[in-house]
Parts: C-alpha cells; sequence; structure tokens
C-alpha cells in the first residue's frame, strides 16, 4: 500500500470506526472507484465508436459505386475512341477516294495529250 493510503486508514481508525467496518468502507470506496473508472473508459469507447458516418453507405457500398463510376468513365472514354477512330477511318476513306478519282482523270487527261500529238504526228 502506499503511504497516503496507510495515513488514511490510520485517520479512519482514530475517528471511532473499527478495523473492519474501514476496510469494508475502504473496499467500497475502491469499488466504487473501478467502477467509475471502467465506466469512463466504456463511454468514451462507446463514444468513439458511435460516430455516425459522413454518408449512409458502407465500405463497401462506396468502394461498388466507386468501380463502377470508373467503369462508366473508361466505357465512355472508349466510346469517344472509337468515334475517333472512325471518323478517322471515314476521312481516310475520303482521301483514298478522292485520290483515286484524281488518278484517273490524270490518266484519262494524258491518254488524250497522247492521242491528239499521235494525230498530229501521222
Amino acid at each position: 500500500m502506499t503511504r497516503a493510503a496507510l495515513v488514511g486508514l490510520a485517520k479512519k481508525r482514530l475517528s471511532g470506526g473499527t478495523s473492519s467496518d474501514n476496510s469494508d468502507g475502504s473496499n467500497e470506496d475502491d469499488d466504487e472507484d473501478d467502477d467509475d473508472d471502467d465506466g469512463a473508459l466504456g463511454s468514451a469507447h462507446c463514444a468513439k465508436g458511435s460516430q455516425k458516418r459522413a454518408s449512409k453507405m458502407s465500405a463497401l457500398d462506396m468502394l461498388s459505386e466507386k468501380t463502377n463510376r470508373k467503369f462508366e468513365i473508361k466505357e465512355q472514354e472508349l466510346e469517344l475512341r472509337r468515334m475517333e477512330l472512325e471518323f478517322q477511318k471515314r476521312k481516310y476513306e475520303a482521301e483514298a477516294e478522292e485520290r483515286q478519282a484524281r488518278l484517273e482523270l490524270d490518266r484519262e487527261e494524258r491518254k488524250t495529250i497522247l492521242e491528239l500529238l499521235k494525230d498530229r504526228l501521222s
């Protein structure tokens, strides 16, 4: 026992109480102090555990929602990329048709020039 506890017991004995009464009384006081300490820890623990979330969704729900959003964004990006590639494809096809048409015109023009030159030479 600590010195302060011994001094407290001595004062109680001098005040006229029996030692058995004092020991019971001191035990009860100690029990009450212990209950208060446990209650304080318990209430602090409960207060911390009973904090409400900012959102009512559980962690798994929040994770699945986040994953779904990422999936939707990726789908949109892929769709945009597909549309860009389709546009480039159509643009290339149109340019290829234009080049082919120009090539045909050049051939016909050269044929006609050659025929004219042959007619002049003949």
